[in-house]
């Protein structure tokens, strides 16, 4: 929950030995390809699509009008969810913050993958997520990457 302090003056500014991201519309792609930060986000939801408490704060700040769309330009993420189809709101929690992040300036590197305990194959689907999502944060914060992986099978 301390993610304003220690995160937030860290995200906004380029990775110090990258290229900082150029906004100009002739230089979109050269932006797309810039040095990153990397972001992981693991949640599930609780209650009534409430956040868990842990992720609470940090859900608040992508909801408030007030914050930047130019939040999260000089970083990558991928969003994994935990949730259960036997509940009216699988898995809100995750989508809310990959949905949010990308329209705040997030580089989304990875499809949002949600694990559903209501078919029991949460370890189908988070290990091979676990397995594989270093190197594709790796490759995509180094400026080599592509974006999203739209291959990707693991995808809910």
């Amino acid at each position: 929950n301390d993610f304003k302090k220690k995160c937030l003056p860290i995200w906004e500014l380029p990775p110090a030995d990258g290229t900082p991201p150029n906004s100009s519309s002739t230089n979109a792609n050269n932006a797309a390809k810039a040095r990153k930060h990397g972001i992981l986000v693991i949640t599930s939801t609780t209650g009534n699509a409430d956040p868990p408490e842990n992720i609470s704060r940090f859900t608040r700040y992508l909801k408030r009008r007030t914050t930047s769309p130019q939040t999260f330009t000089n970083c990558s993420y991928a969003v994994l969810g935990l949730g259960d189809t036997n509940y009216d709101s699988f898995c809100a929690t995750a989508k809310l913050v990959d949905r949010k992040i990308g329209e705040l300036g997030g580089n989304r590197v990875k499809k949002l993958v949600c694990a559903d305990e209501g078919t029991g194959t949460m370890e189908e689907v988070i290990d091979p997520w676990l397995d594989g999502i270093l190197g594709v944060m790796e490759v995509e914060c180094s400026g080599r990457g592509t974006g999203v992986d739209d291959d990707d099978d693991d995808d809910a």
